[in-house]
């Protein structure tokens, strides 16, 4: 698992960093939990406001083992509400590959035509 870090300095600059490529023995949500939670101690990361993860089940579980880990260690940012972010290019992957499932070219080209009209309509 790569683990990153974007934060704001004093300075109101954003910055983005690669931190560590965590080993991530199996794919259980406890496994990954603890993986994520030992790199981010080593990093001496004791303040988190936001994981951002695909969809897989197992990435919930490890969510939850570490909102109740930020709980323990009493930094838990705006109650947890956030750490749980999905990753956006993720799901968009999904849906086109769905849509493209068994469509010929002129079908999916009009269902995406669609999803875009749809997109613009009701985004703000």
């Amino acid at each position: 698992m790569c683990l990153t870090a974007h934060f704001i300095d004093d300075d109101w600059n954003l910055h983005k960093r690669i931190l560590n490529f965590c080993p991530i023995i199996g794919h259980k949500s406890e496994e990954v939990g603890k993986g994520v939670e030992k790199c981010l101690l080593d990093w001496g990361i004791d303040r988190v406001f936001s994981i951002t993860v695909d969809n897989a089940s197992s990435n919930d579980g490890a969510i939850a083992y570490l909102k109740k880990k930020f709980d323990n260690w009493g930094q838990n940012i705006l109650g947890g509400r956030y750490v749980h972010m999905r990753c956006m290019a993720h799901i968009v992957n999904l849906v086109v590959q769905d849509g493209l499932k068994g469509k010929d070219e002129h079908e999916a080209i009009s269902r995406i035509r669609g999803a875009i009209r749809y997109i613009r309509e009701f985004s703000s």
